[in-house]
């Protein structure tokens, strides 16, 4: 089977050469779709869907395209669905700029806040000691995060209609048949899981699925590798959707591995419509907008700035609307861009997209 074949130290002399590099050298090339598109984004935040059957409330934010005069609409007034799932002990506020992108190009972005949440997990009596990163220790090591994550995904996708009717603006605009899942780090494992890699639990004799066959593609913000949270060499063997996978030279695992590690369910999933994005000077936080418009702390990243923050999420929003463009709304364009080295061209290579 295929494996990274990265080294370490080839990832380490890319990023001190990435680091020399001026700021100004960022390149003036336009990229694909990185400018706000012409939908106005209308945002509507924390419904509560009620998971009987989990006896839980799973919160969710929406962010879609305003309907305007001077817009017009898909001709069958449906949108292309997209659920982003938030990093460990985050919300669903967390990518907001990223997401709030997407909406503005024709999608309606629905992020779920999972139970790990720092801001849920007081009100249910769990422990937030250690803050964010003691939040991080504990849902690497809970199957129980493992599983729900992607049981709240196929429970939001299962109560399409719920969400309508409370919010009617959304009322015949969620394409049911074009839906993509997201996701940052601990979202990413979630992505990756409902797309179709197996877990390997406490108690099972074989790799558990938790695949929902509803989703057409995945997306992967600083994802995870082996021997983490139940994957294992061989979790991606059935992932056989669409998938992008970002990280970049600063992005260690929360176990210290190297960014390669990242490279993993990119080089073991079956070969076919799969994508690989590697950014010098990005970090865990860099891709979902936050550091880039100024609201994003270094917290957990602190003495990893990094490369120029706003670059970095100029690719990001280019590759990654690319990706949906090609695989939810079938545009030729952008799937000739994820098969072209136009990104390595506006980016002076310091953003590559690898395809297999």
């Amino acid at each position: 089977m295929k494996r990274a074949t990265l080294s370490a130290s080839v990832f380490l002399l890319l990023t001190v050469l990435a680091a020399r590099s001026p700021a100004g050298e960022q390149a003036k090339t336009p990229c694909y779709k990185a400018t706000a598109g012409p939908f106005a984004v209308v945002s509507v935040e924390n419904l509560a869907l009620r998971d009987e059957k989990r006896q839980k409330d799973l919160p969710v934010s929406a962010y879609f395209p305003k309907a305007e005069a001077t817009t017009p609409l898909p001709a069958d007034g449906k949108f292309p669905v997209i659920v982003f799932s938030h990093g460990a002990g985050g919300s669903g506020d967390m990518g907001l700029p990223l997401v709030n992108h997407w909406a503005s190009h024709g999608y309606v972005v629905l992020c779920p806040t999972h139970a790990d949440s720092i801001k849920l997990r007081p009100q249910q009596g769990q422990d937030v000691s250690g803050g964010a990163a003691g939040v991080i220790r504990r849902a690497i090591s809970r199957e129980e995060d493992w599983v729900n994550r992607p049981r709240d995904i196929s429970f939001l996708l299962d109560s399409l209609d719920t969400l309508e009717a409370k919010l009617p603006a959304l009322k015949g605009k969620l394409d049911r048949e074009r839906i993509g899942v997201g996701g940052h780090s601990f979202g990413a494992f979630t992505a990756q899981v409902v797309g179709g890699a197996t877990l390997k639990l406490a108690g099972k004799d074989e790799p558990q699925s938790l695949t929902d066959k509803r989703v057409k593609a995945i997306l992967q913000l600083s994802g995870q590798g082996r021997d983490q949270m139940g994957l294992h060499e061989r979790s991606w063997d059935s992932l056989r959707l669409p998938m992008l996978c970002v990280t970049g030279s600063l992005d260690r695992g929360a176990q210290g591995q190297p960014p390669e590690w990242r490279r993993e369910p990119f080089a073991l999933a079956p070969p076919g419509d799969k994508y690989f994005l590697f950014i010098q000077g990005a970090h865990h936080g860099s891709f979902t907008g936050r550091f880039a418009e100024g609201g994003g702390r270094l917290g957990l990243f602190r003495g990893a700035a990094g490369g120029d923050p706003k670059a970095i999420f100029e690719w990001v929003k280019a590759a990654t609307t690319a990706f949906w463009d090609a695989y939810l709304m079938g545009e030729t364009a952008a799937k000739q861009f994820l098969q072209s080295d136009a990104l390595g061209a506006a980016s002076r290579m310091q953003a590559k997209l690898e395809r297999r």
